[in-house]
């Protein structure tokens, strides 16, 4: 009699071959129900179909069936480069998630296997390798650590013998960085050029960086940027409407949105265009100018520096943004860890997508 996870295991890949990609399938708790076991037989089954690229983890939303299954499944791809640990905090984010995403899925053209790690506020570099070794990881893909990280948390990685790579703005001196430690990142000062550039052709003068995403090296380069393109667009640089305080990890970042769109717009001088991290805070933003009878874009213009959620798209109207696509980076990531890329920091130069939030009638 077969062990109780393959059965499992067997049923699952029956479901896989005749469903399509992004196919939400049964949660663990209905397996569990179905076949009379527990929660951890069906986990540990689900777990070695995700090693084998078949199937991706959404967060509380449930197991997918992956990109590339029905490919794997046909040719019998066998991962055998090694194992990816990917490295990614535990709070809702919806850019987080989709390059974990991504990262599952280009790393199996890369034949290698993903090995997943959710950390909390207390979570040190050093568990993060202990776990690497544990594992036996050959690279490490940091999506976010949930913290800036300080020269001592890079320093432990030096010691893990393998590549790391960083997908955010070095939050200290490249000379100072760890020969096995790289990073790649949206090139965040181009970014806020851009958005002020998108923004003052189109006549706006006072413009708020709403930064309710937890602040980092990336937000203070996107700052820079921002207030850069205000002086070489004739603006002084205190153009720039800042809300009071900053975002701390683990925070309800829709709420900061929610709450320092109502703070900028109760200021005497108010801007004319809010510039927000993500889609949830912009959402948040959006409410709030609601409530106060204000309209998108007649009264008020609004710029993201993320790519929109795929729901998105049927927003009204729908929001426009400066933003390198997930799969860029993650790709290019990949190529660091591959060997085909050396350099240590590759900063990506972001698209503008402008779409029916930004108005050009204050011209």
């Amino acid at each position: 009699m077969k062990p109780a996870h393959l059965v499992i295991r067997e049923y699952l890949l029956e479901q896989i071959r005749n469903a399509p990609p992004n196919c939400r399938l049964p949660t663990e708790f209905k397996l569990a129900e179905l076949f009379g076991v527990s929660r951890l037989t069906v986990h540990k089954a689900v777990t070695h179909l995700r090693e084998d690229g078949l199937v991706v983890r959404n967060g509380k939303q449930g197991t997918f069936v992956s990109h590339d299954a029905h490919l794997i499944l046909q040719n019998g791809v066998r991962k055998s480069n090694g194992r990816l640990l990917v490295v990614y905090p535990n709070w809702f984010s919806y850019d987080c998630w989709m390059k974990v995403e991504a990262a599952q899925r280009i790393a199996l053209r890369y034949e290698m296997s993903i090995v997943p790690m959710i950390v909390n506020p207390e979570t040190k570099f050093s568990e993060i390798a202990a776990i690497a070794k544990e594992q036996r990881a050959t690279a490490t893909l940091f999506v976010s650590h949930g913290r800036n990280a300080s020269l001592t948390d890079i320093g432990l990685l030096n010691g893990m013998g393998h590549t790391c790579v960083m997908l955010f703005t070095p939050p200290v001196p490249l000379n100072l960085v760890p020969g096995n430690v790289h990073f790649v990142h949206p090139d965040y000062h181009a970014l806020g050029v851009v958005q002020t550039k998108t923004l003052t052709e189109c006549g706006h003068k006072k413009i708020a960086y709403m930064r309710e995403e937890p602040w980092s090296m990336d937000s203070a380069e996107q700052l820079r940027g921002i207030r850069d393109g205000m002086e070489t667009f004739g603006l002084p640089p205190s153009s720039v409407i800042l809300p009071k305080g900053k975002t701390t990890a683990w925070t309800d970042t829709a709420k900061a949105g929610y709450e320092r769109t109502f703070e900028v717009m109760h200021r005497k001088f108010k801007p004319t265009a809010l510039i927000f991290d993500a889609i949830t805070g912009a959402h948040a933003g959006v409410r709030a100018l609601t409530e106060m009878e204000l309209r998108v874009p007649d009264d008020i213009s609004i710029l993201l520096s993320a790519p929109e959620h795929p729901y998105a798209r049927y927003d009204c109207p729908r929001l426009g943004s400066v933003f390198v696509p997930h799969g860029n980076l993650v790709d290019l990531a990949m190529r660091v860890i591959s060997g085909e890329k050396t350099e240590k920091e590759l900063a990506v130069t972001p698209d503008l997508m402008c779409r029916e939030s930004v108005n050009c009638r204050h011209k």
